[in-house]
Parts: structure tokens; sequence; C-alpha cells
């Protein structure tokens, strides 16, 4: 679901199921976060807002292929707004 500056983050309770109990807590808190636009998601929270593993992630930071933010010498975090924005440039249009 997206609203003007705000996304939240939905998970399909069918993938939910066969999961380790552990895992389907850690997606059921997660469903209901919302997310701002100038919110930074370091990769974790990032690959799972775009419903991707965390080394393609890395894998497309590294060929800067994704916008990122830099954050002191080693920290990456990525805006919700950027993640928006690579979603809808991938979006395939009839």
């Amino acid at each position: 679901m997206h609203v003007k500056g705000i996304s939240t983050l939905s998970i399909d309770e069918k993938n939910i199921q066969h999961q380790s109990p552990r895992l389907r807590t850690y997606q059921k808190v997660c469903e209901t976060q919302v997310f701002f636009e100038n919110q930074l998601l370091d990769y974790k929270k990032a690959a799972q807002y775009l419903g991707i593993c965390e080394s393609y992630l890395r894998r497309l930071k590294s060929k800067r292929k994704i916008s990122f933010v830099e954050i002191g010498v080693r920290g990456v975090r990525f805006k919700v707004a950027s993640l928006n924005k690579w979603i809808e440039e991938r979006e395939i249009k009839k």
C-alpha cells in the first residue's frame, strides 16, 4: 500500500505458513510497520521492503543500480522514496 509520503509493508499470510515460528513472528511485527518517504532503512529492512534477498540488494548497490546513502565510512542506508522510485522504474506498463 502506498499513501503520499507513507508506505506500508505487507506480508502474504500464505507465504508465512511454511516458515519457522520465529520468522513468522518477525514478519508479522513488520507487517504493520509504517515507512515514511524520508526514512532510511538498513540492508535487511530495505531488502524485505523490496521483497528481494539481501545479497541481491548488495549487488545492486555495488553496481550502483539503486540509490543509497553513505553514513560514515562503512554505513549504507536506503531511502524509502528511492526504493519506491526503483520499483516504479521497473514496472511494466501495457
